[in-house]
């Protein structure tokens, strides 16, 4: 669901290809599909991939807002470096991009989202909202926990987008 109602598959396939290169749906179980009579696979991914992108990040469950966000900043920075002077390919960006979410401290969190206006209060809510884990490293490191970083998939061309 949208803002303004729901986004189908036979919509995205029925409109006009719009040329992106990638392609990021970052949440509820986006990278799902329904298998159909004859196998086929039927859902939200087919739409993108056929309409609107030959690349697609998605996630293959809920993914929690906050870390949400931290991820698609994360993402888009490792997306926009230049590796000397060449784009990485989508899957070393996603690779990275994990990499960087499973180990990112909890202060440098609190610094991605200071940066993106929000105060210490509603920071200090998000992070209480967060499962919990154990102590020790895991305080430190919010975010290794698998549930936080393996539901991004790559799914459809891998290459670097220009």
């Amino acid at each position: 669901d949208l803002a303004d109602g729901r986004l189908t598959a036979q919509q995205l396939l029925q409109g006009p290809d719009l040329g992106f290169a990638l392609a990021w749906v970052n949440g509820c179980e986006s990278g799902r599909s329904a298998v159909r009579p004859g196998d086929e696979l039927l859902g939200f991914v087919r739409g993108l991939l056929a309409g609107v992108a030959p690349s697609l990040l998605l996630t293959l469950w809920s993914v929690e807002d906050l870390t949400a966000r931290l991820f698609a900043r994360l993402f888009y920075t490792e997306l926009l470096s230049s590796e000397n002077g060449h784009q990485a390919s989508l899957s070393h960006t996603l690779r990275r991009s994990i990499a960087r979410l499973r180990w990112l401290p909890q202060a440098e969190a609190w610094q991605i989202l200071r940066e993106d206006g929000h105060n210490d209060g509603a920071i200090s809510q998000m992070l209480g909202r967060l499962p919990r884990q154990e102590m020790g490293e895991m305080a430190a490191f919010p975010f290794t926990h698998p549930y936080f970083w393996a539901a991004y998939a790559l799914t459809g061309e891998a290459r670097a987008v220009s």
